[in-house]
């Protein structure tokens, strides 16, 4: 029998880890809702991209042709008010154009200059006039005319706050419905974070041309974890 205890002992003390971990209380009930939200807002600013595009038999003369007539555009700008600092060179080019000869071999026929500015405008000024008055000066492509919030963040942070908003509802309505209250926030996963994309329209100019911006669509999500009671 003196033999018997140390291995009885052994079994007790193994026994108790087990019987310790049995009697933990089980993790409480969770419930995770994902909530969305979308704000407007209105741009403020807009960007033009417009420039000239000259044609000569030779590239020195494309290139002076063309520099005439941007430099008339420049001057349109500078008298619409627009800050040098707000006008910038976005393309430059000078390419060979090519023909077919009698001999229906291809060969250069002339050479093109092009070169485009983007402008960027408060919206404060007149887009139309503006465009206006760069056809006017010479101006014979219109790339396109972009519409931007040029401070998102508020508008995000709002989203945020609206998507969290949502959630919370949404999670009281479905422990309302089940009969449980909502405990302490366990996490919080901050979702998709869409910021206003500029709106790019093409256009070209005419007499006072008619050029509205459109609100942008701010998003934004939350996905948030609850324990029950």
């Amino acid at each position: 029998m003196a033999n018997a205890k140390p291995v009885l002992l052994g079994l007790i003390l193994s026994i108790l880890p087990v019987g310790t971990a049995l009697a933990q209380a089980p993790r409480p009930g969770q419930i995770t809702v994902t909530g969305s939200a979308e704000v407007r807002a209105l741009p403020d600013q807009t960007q033009v991209s417009a420039g000239v595009t000259s044609e000569a038999p030779d590239p020195q003369s494309a290139l002076a042709k063309n520099d005439a007539r941007m430099a008339a555009v420049f001057a349109a700008l500078a008298k619409a008010g627009i800050p040098r600092s707000a006008i910038h060179t976005s393309e430059l080019s000078l390419f060979p154009q090519y023909g077919t000869a009698p001999n229906r071999n291809e060969q250069v026929q002339g050479y093109r200059a092009s070169n485009t500015v983007t402008v960027t405008l408060p919206n404060t000024l007149h887009v139309g006039s503006v465009l206006d008055e760069l056809v006017k000066a010479g101006a014979n492509h219109i790339e396109g005319i972009r519409f931007m919030v040029s401070n998102p963040a508020p508008y995000l942070a709002k989203a945020r706050t609206e998507a969290v908003r949502a959630a919370l509802r949404a999670a009281q309505t479905y422990a309302s419905a089940a009969g449980i209250r909502l405990g302490p926030i366990q996490s919080i996963s901050a979702g998709i974070a869409q910021p206003p994309q500029p709106i790019l329209m093409r256009s070209m100019a005419a007499a006072e041309t008619p050029v509205a911006p459109e609100a942008q669509r701010v998003q934004a999500s939350v996905t948030i974890s609850w324990s029950i009671r």
